[in-house]
């Protein structure tokens, strides 16, 4: 299963604000999906980010930001 991140959470963990998230998705930097209105990121895709060195970040666990995950969704 995929876990799923909102804007808030994704924010928080990456230490970046709302308006620079947005910069990321307009320029194809982040993939995301939108249920309703609202924005979701995989898990995945922040790990890459991560790995990608796309966004320099601390090692902070990608587990502790998984606790946070607001749904999951199975892969696929």
């Amino acid at each position: 299963q995929e876990i799923w991140l909102d804007n808030d959470v994704v924010c928080s963990y990456l230490k970046i604000s709302k308006r620079t998230l947005q910069r990321y998705r307009s320029n194809g930097i982040i993939t995301y999906s939108l249920v309703g209105r609202k924005t979701y990121y995989a898990i995945s895709e922040i790990k890459r980010l991560l790995e990608e060195k796309c966004i320099m970040r601390n090692s902070d666990s990608l587990e502790e930001l998984a606790a946070k995950g607001l749904m999951t969704l199975p892969k696929g």
